[in-house]
């Protein structure tokens, strides 16, 4: 099963960037966005309990420190950001899971 796109937009100081519809993380198949080095996540956990969100590292940090992901726990109803992701961590594509149903995001980049 194919991973589902986060909804993206670069802002900007040259005009007003209003906020775009959120995704829906999927909790099965998972989530992708682009990652340019500055980008960053907005997350709205809808759901009753608390969630877990993961960005997954794809390779080996520091040469050979096995570290398979960077985790936040959004307790129920939080909202929040976290970001960035330098691409020689996380690489071009930033691949987010979560726990269960019920967390939206918008990821947003400052280049």
């Amino acid at each position: 099963m194919a991973r589902t796109a986060i909804t993206f937009v670069r802002l900007t100081r040259m005009a007003f960037t209003p906020d775009p519809t959120p995704t829906v993380l999927d909790s099965v198949a998972g989530n992708y966005v682009l990652n340019d080095g500055a980008t960053f996540l907005r997350l709205n956990n809808t759901a009753l309990v608390a969630r877990t969100v993961s960005v997954e590292v794809p390779e080996d940090v520091d040469a050979n420190l096995p570290v398979t992901s960077r985790t936040f726990t959004l307790s129920a109803g939080q909202v929040g950001m976290t970001g960035i992701f330098p691409r020689e961590i996380y690489g071009s594509q930033l691949l987010v899971d979560v726990s269960g149903a019920g967390v939206q995001a918008v990821a947003n980049s400052i280049r």
